[in-house]
C-alpha cells in the first residue's frame, strides 16, 4: 500500500458505531469518509474507494441491497459487511454475494483495522494484474509456466493450485479459465479464508435444509 492511503467509506445509521470505527481507521492513517444510509454512500462512491465497511441493517436500502449494487458498479472496491446478527445465514448470503469479510458487532478497534487492511491489499491485484499483462491483446506470460497453463486449460478436471501469497495464483486461474472451453461461462472467486470454517464445505458443496441455523 505504499505511497498511496487507503480510502474507506464506513456506512452505518448508528452514529456512536460509525464514528468509533471511523475514528479507529482514521488513526490507523486511513482517509474515511462515513455516511448514515447506503444512498449517500452510492452517490459519493467512486472507484478509487478501497473499500467500504457496511452494515447489515439500514433505513431504505439494506446492507444486502447495497452490496449487490456495489458488486455490479465498483467491482474493485472491497466491502466488508458488520453487523450485529449472529445468524450464520446472514453470514453466508453476505460472502455469497461478494462480501470479502464479515465483522460482528461490538468490533474490536484492531480488528477493523487489520480486516480493512487486508481488504484493501486485495484491490491492488486486479489492477495491477490487468495492467501488468492483459490476456486478451498482449502478450501474457507467467514465468516459464505457459505451457503448463495451456495443458491445465485443457483437462475437463479440476486444477489445484499451489503457491505462496503473491506469486500469481489468482491470475494463473484466470489464464487458464479465459483458455479453456468454458471461458463462456462465469469465473467465481471464492475467498475460503473470509468464510468460517465451519461454513466452507457448506459454501462450496451446500447443505441440508436445518443442518445450521437459517439454512433451508
Amino acid at each position: 500500500m505504499a505511497g498511496k492511503e487507503i480510502s474507506v467509506f464506513v456506512v452505518d445509521d448508528d452514529p456512536v458505531v460509525r464514528t468509533t470505527i471511523a475514528e479507529c481507521l482514521r488513526n490507523a492513517g486511513m482517509i474515511v469518509t462515513d455516511f448514515p444510509d447506503a444512498e449517500s454512500a452510492l452517490d459519493r462512491m467512486t472507484g478509487d474507494v478501497d473499500v467500504m465497511l457496511l452494515d447489515l441493517c439500514l433505513p431504505q436500502t439494506q446492507g444486502h441491497q447495497c452490496l449487490r449494487m456495489m458488486r455490479r458498479q465498483f467491482p474493485a472496491t472491497q466491502v466488508v459487511m458488520i453487523s450485529g446478527s449472529e445468524q450464520v445465514i446472514d453470514i453466508v448470503s453476505s460472502i455469497q454475494l461478494g462480501a470479502v469479510d464479515y465483522l460482528q458487532k461490538p468490533v474490536d478497534a484492531d480488528v477493523v483495522v487489520s480486516v480493512t487492511r487486508k481488504a484493501a491489499l486485495k484491490v491492488r491485484a486486479p489492477r495491477e494484474d490487468s495492467q501488468a499483462c492483459s490476456t486478451q491483446g498482449s502478450e501474457f506470460v507467467l514465468g516459464g509456466i505457459q505451457a503448463d497453463l495451456q495443458r491445465a486449460a485443457e483437462l475437463k478436471s479440476p486444477v489445484l493450485i499451489l503457491g505462496e501469497s503473491g506469486t500469481g495464483k489468482s491470475l494463473a486461474a484466470k489464464w487458464i479459465h479465459e483458455h479453456s472451453e468454458r471461458n463462456q461461462a462465469r469465473l467465481v472467486p471464492l475467498n475460503c479464508a473470509s468464510l468460517p470454517s465451519e461454513l466452507a464445505e457448506s459454501e462450496l458443496f451446500g447443505h441440508a435444509k436445518g443442518a445450521f441455523t437459517g439454512a433451508d
